[in-house]
């Protein structure tokens, strides 16, 4: 799976965003979690001008599985954005 995001904080004392991915029936257990260093956490998202690419290797997907994109932000001061989400094999 990749995509690109932005994820931060528009002001330095907000909460930090946090963005994961669950399965639909383990929320709780993500199967993966953006790391801080991929964040804009400082106040200065506003300031971003490329958006950010993940690739992402998931665990093997079962038919009927859903997977939920979790995000978590300051309502006033933050954001989570994804674009040009694009689920994909390595198989041949």
């Amino acid at each position: 799976m990749s995509f690109h995001h932005v994820c931060g904080t528009t002001a330095a004392d907000a909460e930090d965003c946090k963005f994961s991915l669950a399965f639909d029936h383990d929320e709780s257990n993500p199967v993966y979690e953006l790391p801080n260093d991929r964040k804009v956490n400082d106040g200065a998202v506003a300031s971003v001008t490329e958006w950010l690419h993940e690739d992402v290797k998931l665990p093997l997907i079962d038919q009927g599985d859903r997977l939920k994109y979790l995000g978590e932000f300051d309502s006033v001061n933050g954001l989570v954005n994804l674009d040009n989400v694009v689920m994909h094999t390595r198989q041949r």
